[in-house]
Formats: C-alpha cells, sequence, structure tokens
C-alpha cells in the first residue's frame, strides 16, 4: 500500500471507513505524504478498547479529520484526544432536487401505486436492518399504536442480516397486515411520498440521511433521542429502545396535525446548508486551508 503513493506522490491521502483509516493512514505516512487526512462518519459503535489503542497511536501522524456531524467530533475529542481545532465538520451531501414536498396529487398517486389506503396513517422508516438501527423497537411501538389506530400502516424500507429475526418477530405479533417489510428500494421518495411520519430508531448515528431525506420531503418525524439526531430535529425525539415511548410520541405528533404543519415548515426552510452548493463551497474553503497550511509550515 505504501509503495502506490510513493509512485503518484500525492500531497495528500483522506482515508474512508475502517481498513482505509487503519492501513491508509499507516501506508500514507511510511510514503512520505505531506498531509493525512481521515474521515469518521460514525462515532466508534464498533469500537474495542484495542482499536482505540491503535487509533490513538495512528492519529499522531493525521493533520486532519474530517466529520459529517459535532457529534463525532465530540467524540473523537473525547475518546482519542483529538484537537477540537484539527476536526472539520462537512454535512452530509443531500440531492434537494429529487428530496422535494410531494404535492396532494403525488401523495395521492404514490398511495394509489404502493396499494395504500388513501386516508390510513402511514409511518415509514428507511434504515440498514442492523442491530445498532434497533428496528425492533418500532415493531413492538407498531403492535402498542394498532390498539388506538388499527388501519396503521408501518412500512419499512431496507434490507440487512436482521430481516428474518424482523419477519419472525412481526408475525409472531400478529402484525403481517401491519408492519411492512419491503426491502431495499431503488426509489424510496415514492415511499416517502406516502408517509404521514418518518421514524428512526438507531441507539447511536454520526449523522442520518434518513433523517435528513424526512426533513427534505418536508416528512415530520420521530426519532431516537441520541446526540445526532439532536443535530438534526429539536422534536419530537424518544427514549432509544423504549416502544412504549416511541407508540406514545408517534400517537401525539399523529394527533397533533397542527404540530407536523409546523415540522413540515420548519424542516424544508432549514435543510439549505446540505445542498450541493453549500457542500461545494465548504469543501473547497477546507481544502484550500489544508493546502495553504501545508505550504506555510514547509
Amino acid at each position: 500500500m505504501a509503495a502506490a503513493p510513493r509512485r503518484f506522490r500525492p500531497h495528500f491521502v483522506q482515508t474512508f471507513l475502517i481498513d482505509g483509516t487503519f492501513y491508509g493512514t499507516l501506508a500514507a505516512r511510511l510514503a512520505g505524504v505531506p498531509v493525512v487526512i481521515q474521515t469518521r462518519r460514525n462515532v466508534g459503535y464498533w469500537q474495542k478498547p484495542y482499536h482505540t489503542a491503535v487509533l490513538r497511536l495512528l492519529d499522531l501522524v493525521v493533520n486532519s479529520w474530517q466529520c459529517n456531524s459535532r457529534t463525532i467530533a465530540n467524540v473523537l475529542q473525547a475518546s482519542e484526544g483529538v484537537p477540537r481545532e484539527k476536526t472539520e465538520i462537512l454535512p452530509n451531501l443531500l440531492d434537494l432536487a429529487y428530496f422535494l414536498p410531494p404535492s396532494a396529487d403525488e401523495r395521492a398517486r404514490a398511495r394509489e401505486q404502493l396499494a395504500l389506503p388513501p386516508h390510513d396513517p402511514v409511518f415509514v422508516t428507511v434504515s440498514m436492518l442492523r442491530p445498532v438501527k434497533d428496528i425492533p423497537t418500532i415493531v413492538e411501538a407498531a403492535y402498542l399504536v394498532r390498539s388506538s389506530l388499527p388501519n396503521a400502516r408501518f412500512l419499512i424500507v431496507g434490507t440487512g442480516p436482521e430481516y428474518e429475526k424482523l419477519k419472525t418477530r412481526i408475525e409472531g405479533l400478529g402484525l403481517q397486515d401491519t408492519v411492512k417489510l419491503v426491502g431495499p428500494q431503488f426509489d424510496v421518495r415514492l415511499w416517502l411520498s406516502s408517509a404521514d411520519i418518518g421514524l428512526l430508531a438507531s441507539r447511536t448515528e454520526g449523522s442520518s440521511n434518513a433523517v435528513l431525506e424526512y426533513r427534505a420531503m418536508g416528512l415530520p418525524a420521530v426519532v431516537s433521542d441520541i446526540p445526532a439526531n439532536r443535530e438534526l430535529v429539536a422534536e419530537v425525539l424518544f427514549i432509544p429502545g423504549n416502544p412504549a415511548d416511541l407508540a406514545e410520541k408517534i400517537l401525539w405528533l399523529w394527533e397533533h396535525e397542527d404540530v407536523r404543519q409546523r415540522l413540515r415548515h420548519e424542516y424544508r426552510e432549514a435543510i439549505s446548508q446540505y445542498n450541493r452548493d453549500a457542500f461545494q463551497r465548504r469543501a473547497s474553503s477546507y481544502y484550500i486551508q489544508l493546502a495553504a497550511d501545508h505550504l506555510t509550515q514547509a
């Protein structure tokens, strides 16, 4: 790995994902690359103590850490001692021309296409089906919500290793007509257009693309009360892993149309910082400043 950058002689190496972070950082330094950037996009829920120890050693040769939320930067500072001034927050990029709030006609067509009743409550979550996403809490909440909203529909968009376990639990609770595992979908906007409320139950996040998509679509949401989600929405949040609290918040939001209307407006107003132009400006400024710092030190 060190041989390739020696031949190419880049001024910057930026690492991504776990293997890239461990091996790429070391290879870049062995090759004499002047500036090494680590990209961190989760809070390290996967880390064991030995991972943290190795990362602390690698951090000694890193020039900058690029994060997509302040939550991640705070975790790096607390767990690895990364200096605050060496972290940069570059939010996720979102296609705001695609994720537009649906018109009433578009919403009706989406429901017709998905064979959903035109007026029943529809709740959607877009997520990988992994333990950290805690989809079982949504399934358990659906069981509680059904007693108050017997016609409610819960749509789970995504796939992953928890699929069979979730399917078994849905069948065990007799929720086959209430909760649908619809699998991965190419046109996720169709499913969001059909929904009344978006859901996210994650136990941990770096910066949730699903929540950003809900906001861009003007889709009111109930999300787990974790630091990364609090960066994106101020309300409505539920206690992580607590189906009863999630069910209570879902019913409360469903019953308060005025709050949902307000959230639709506030979400869309606040989402502009994630568009392509804003991202390009921030990213360009970041790399130009790194290059200037390197030239000054050289």
